[in-house]
């Protein structure tokens, strides 16, 4: 049975050849997962940031580092992330964001699916507040 202290008795607690390969063949199998870690890790350093200045510090580095870390997926948000990096600076400045209104968006897309075909547009905006919490559901008698 392998114990990560190892055996007393052995030489400065060496693994052996075998446990090396075996180390070394899991560390290039997770290697892009890894990375990928660290670089979601960094990533949320960025709006750790309370300056605007600071983030667009941090943007920058992540994004070398993103391009540089032979992810296909990293490099392509990367440039995304590089070239509307304006858009995603401004957060800084009033830190206000769209979540509401683009779950409102998501709500009415998800609506107009289920429910393909309404022929009346009142009825089509009484479904869609209620279904966006935006309609009292009680009905008083």
């Amino acid at each position: 049975m392998y114990s990560p202290v190892g055996d007393p008795n052995k030489e400065l607690n060496k693994p052996s050849k075998r446990m090396e390969n075996l180390l070394e063949k899991l560390a290039d199998l997770n290697s892009s997962i890894y990375k990928s870690m660290l670089l979601k890790d960094q990533f949320l350093t960025i709006y750790a940031s309370h300056v605007r200045a600071t983030a667009r510090r941090n943007l920058h580095q992540w994004v070398v580092f993103a391009i540089n870390s032979t992810i296909y997926a990293f490099i392509e948000l990367a440039f995304k992330f590089f070239q509307n990096r304006h858009f995603f600076l401004n957060y800084f400045l009033c830190k206000i964001t769209t979540a509401i209104s683009e779950g409102i968006n998501n709500e009415i897309k998800r609506l107009k699916h289920m429910e393909y075909g309404y022929k009346d547009v009142k009825y089509f905006l009484i479904k869609i507040h209620q279904h966006c919490g935006l309609l009292n559901q009680r009905l008083s008698t």
